[in-house]
């Protein structure tokens, strides 16, 4: 309230500057809730794009690893197709049955017959004939 002479009460300027103060407070108090808030989303996004490389670099070092034992059991497979193919060698076997088995080729073939002869069919007719 202004006085007849043109003067402010002292209250009133007192109580305009603590409503202002407060304004000032509280704007700072939300400016600096605003920049805290924004620091912790840039924390975040940081945490992330690291985490995410990590995790990056994470997979190809198993994926180095997985190459690399691929290739070895690829070469070690080659090795025993190798040895297979060496110690099936015909020549191979041969020599064995000779020195080791003490085998021969044969001079005379001789061919039996595993099937039973054939009978007729009155045998078929009377039935199995008893050998008591």
């Amino acid at each position: 309230m202004e006085f007849a002479n043109g003067h402010v009460n002292n209250d009133d300027i007192a109580l305009k500057r603590q409503l202002s103060i407060k304004k000032i407070s509280q704007s700072k108090k939300t400016l600096v809730l605003f920049y805290v808030l924004i620091a912790v989303l840039l924390c975040t996004m940081v945490l992330a794009y690291v985490w995410s490389f990590v995790k990056m670099v994470e997979i190809r070092v198993g994926l180095n690893k997985l190459n690399t034992e691929y290739k070895n059991i690829v070469k070690e497979r080659d090795n025993l197709m190798a040895e297979r193919a060496k110690l099936s060698a015909m020549n191979r076997i041969e020599q064995i049955a000779r020195t080791q088995l003490m085998m021969n080729l044969p001079t005379q073939v001789e061919y039996v017959s595993l099937l039973q002869p054939h009978k007729s069919t009155s045998e078929n007719e009377i039935g199995p004939k008893n050998n008591y």
